[in-house]
């Protein structure tokens, strides 16, 4: 597992799993409310959507969670892991390579 960076208190963390699981209880949470409230559908969409890409997540991440980066942020993923812990400097951001390129 790849180390996660020191969040202040004004952050929430979920990690991949927790975050799947929240996405799929908003959908069955939604589900049985649809036809009295058509307009949740927008709500059932963004969690079937985010369900699937933490699912892909998931499913595709290698030891050091690199895998399922774009390949500019795996390459400083990786120097940050690869250097030493006393002058490594900050933890660098992340971003997710698209459900395109999967």
């Amino acid at each position: 597992m790849a180390l996660r960076p020191t969040l202040s208190d004004d952050h929430i963390y979920f990690d991949e799993i927790k975050d799947v699981l929240a996405s799929v209880d908003l959908v069955a949470l939604l589900a049985p409310l649809i036809r009295e409230k058509q307009q949740y559908w927008k709500w059932m969409i963004i969690g079937v959507h985010s369900a699937l890409q933490g699912a892909m997540v998931c499913a595709f991440a290698d030891s050091a969670n690199t895998s399922i980066l774009t390949k500019r942020s795996a390459a400083k993923m990786l120097d940050w892991l690869n250097a030493d812990a006393a002058t490594r400097g900050e933890y660098p951001k992340e971003r997710l390579v698209s459900l395109r390129t999967c």
